[in-house]
């Protein structure tokens, strides 16, 4: 594990992340709550005593794999919980990445699961990123392209970088390609968050029903007003104008 640790943390580096800024070891942990002093991380992300981010490595392999899955979902998503629940210096919640490696095999029976746990992370807002590989004979795969390790990498840097980095004249000249995302970030993911329509799940049919809605809801108010093929003419100051050329087919109210 610790090769696959040292590379993210190269991988970091260029990105634009301090070497300074990373913790590991003893070190790498961030405040909990649920009267936990602390939650260790592989890798912790601080800059000016203010926690930025962590990243949990874990891998999967052998027979007991399928065994241990439901204890595995159980420790991710407790240690990202009681870090999401506790209090941070001013209000900023840390980036949370997951990367995790798991070995095809027998335990591919339970895949499906591993895998709808992950997306619940993501739709749940428990981790920010995720890093999804599969290993076997084979060798290396990524099943997910929203979870691969590049996308995970590049994604994860921003999100650091956006809350690392301070008014736009402190910006470097080697941050300069993320100048965008640094401008647009102002402390609350809100604020520089892409609005984000989910594509599973109930909300996702609420969001899709109501949009047809609105589709049908203006459909029929254009067919209300247009003119019609009697010469009922659009708008209210002409529905009341007498036209001797034709003879309406709706005619308003007399007036009083």
């Amino acid at each position: 594990m610790e090769p696959i640790v040292s590379s993210t943390i190269d991988a970091l580096v260029e990105r634009g992340i301090d070497r300074s800024w990373i913790q590991t070891g003893r070190e790498a942990s961030l405040p909990a709550s649920f009267g936990l002093r602390d939650t260790r991380w592989d890798i912790v992300v601080i800059k000016d005593e203010i926690p930025l981010g962590a990243i949990e490595f874990t891998a999967q392999s052998g027979p007991s794999a399928a065994n241990n899955l439901a204890n595995r979902i159980h420790e991710a998503t407790s240690r990202a919980l009681a870090v999401r629940t506790s209090d941070h210096s001013g209000g900023l919640q840390p980036q949370l990445g997951l990367f995790i490696m798991w070995e095809q095999g027998r335990s591919a029976s339970v895949q499906p699961r591993l895998e709808a746990a992950l997306n619940q992370f993501l739709d749940d807002e428990l981790y920010d990123e995720v890093a999804y590989t599969c290993y076997s004979e084979a060798g290396l795969q990524e099943p997910s392209e929203a979870m691969s390790v590049q996308r995970f990498v590049d994604r994860f840097s921003r999100r650091l970088l956006a809350r690392a980095v301070g008014p736009l004249g402190e910006i470097t000249p080697n941050l300069e390609r993320y100048r965008e995302v640094i401008e647009a970030a102002r402390g609350e993911k809100k604020d520089y968050s892409l609005e984000r329509v989910p594509k599973r799940g109930g909300q996702a049919e609420v969001l899709r029903g109501g949009a047809q809605s609105v589709r049908d809801r203006d459909c029929f108010q254009a067919e209300t007003i247009s003119v019609d093929e009697g010469g009922c003419p659009d708008g209210a100051r002409d529905r009341d104008r007498p036209h001797p050329e034709r003879t309406p087919t709706c005619h308003a109210s007399p007036r009083l």
